[in-house]
C-alpha cells in the first residue's frame, strides 16, 4: 500500500461504478454516463474475483482503444471495501470512495434499487462529477491499523455497555424469584472478559503509536492539552 496524497483528478475516459457487499462486487462501465448503454458484470469479493474485475475492465478498455485513464468509484461500505481498494492502490489505479448520502443527494430519489442499478448510478455519478472528485488513497499502514483497532474497541465497549445496562434493568424491574443467578453471573463474567479485551486493544494501539516517532509526538501533544 502506497501513501499517495489526495490529488485532483486527471482526465478520465472510462468510469467504473462499484457496488460492494460482503460476497459480491457489482461493476458497471461507462464512457458517457448513459446508463442504458452501460456494461455490467458481477464478481466475487475475493482476491480471484477482484483480479478478474481488473482484467475485465482492461479488456473493455482495450476494445474501446482507451489508455489506462480509468476511474473507479464506490460507496463506503467499511471492511468490505478494503480488499478492492488495496488491490487498486497496489496496481496504481485511481479510485474514489464517496458517501452514500452524497451520491443519493446528487442523483435524487432512485426507483427499483438493486446492486446492478446501484453500480450504474455510481458510474453515472463518477462521470458527472469527475472534474471535482479527488483520489481516495488508503491511509498509511500504521494509520489503517489504528483505525481498525479503534473500530474494534468501539464494538467491544458497546457490547460491554449493553451488558451493564441489561444487568441494571434486570435487577431493577424483575422480581428476585424470577431471576436465575446464572444470568447475572454470566453477564458479569462476560463484562470482565470484554474489559480485558479492551485493555489489550488499547495496549496494541499504544505500541503502534510508540513505534512511530511522528505519531508518538502527536499523541503526547494531544494528551498534554
Amino acid at each position: 500500500i502506497t501513501n499517495r496524497k489526495f490529488k485532483f483528478m486527471k482526465k478520465y475516459l472510462l468510469f467504473i461504478g462499484i457496488d460492494i457487499s460482503k460476497s459480491w462486487i457489482d461493476a458497471s462501465l461507462t464512457i458517457d454516463g448513459e446508463k442504458a448503454k452501460m456494461t455490467h458484470r458481477r464478481f466475487s469479493n475475493t482476491k480471484k474475483g477482484i483480479a478478474q474485475l481488473l482484467s475485465w475492465v482492461e479488456l473493455h478498455s482495450n476494445k474501446l482503444g482507451l489508455s489506462r485513464s480509468w476511474l473507479f468509484c464506490m460507496e463506503h461500505t467499511g471492511v468490505y471495501t478494503l480488499p478492492l481498494c488495496a488491490f487498486l492502490e497496489y496496481n496504481q489505479v485511481d479510485f474514489v470512495i464517496e458517501s452514500a448520502l452524497r451520491i443519493k443527494r446528487s442523483l435524487g430519489i432512485r426507483r427499483g434499487k438493486d446492486d446492478k442499478s446501484d453500480s450504474k448510478d455510481i458510474a453515472h455519478y463518477a462521470y458527472l462529477h469527475s472534474k471535482r472528485l479527488k483520489v481516495s488513497p488508503l491511509p498509511a499502514e500504521r494509520m489503517m491499523q489504528l483505525k481498525n483497532l479503534l473500530a474494534h474497541r468501539a464494538r467491544l465497549v458497546k457490547q460491554r455497555t449493553m451488558l451493564k445496562s441489561s444487568i441494571k434493568e434486570f435487577k431493577s424491574f424483575m422480581p428476585e424469584h424470577f431471576s436465575p443467578d446464572c444470568i447475572e453471573e454470566d453477564s458479569k463474567e462476560l463484562i470482565k472478559l470484554l474489559s480485558s479485551k479492551i485493555r489489550s486493544v488499547e495496549k496494541q494501539m499504544l505500541n503502534i503509536i510508540e513505534e512511530d516517532k511522528e505519531l508518538d509526538r502527536l499523541y503526547m501533544f494531544v494528551i498534554s492539552v
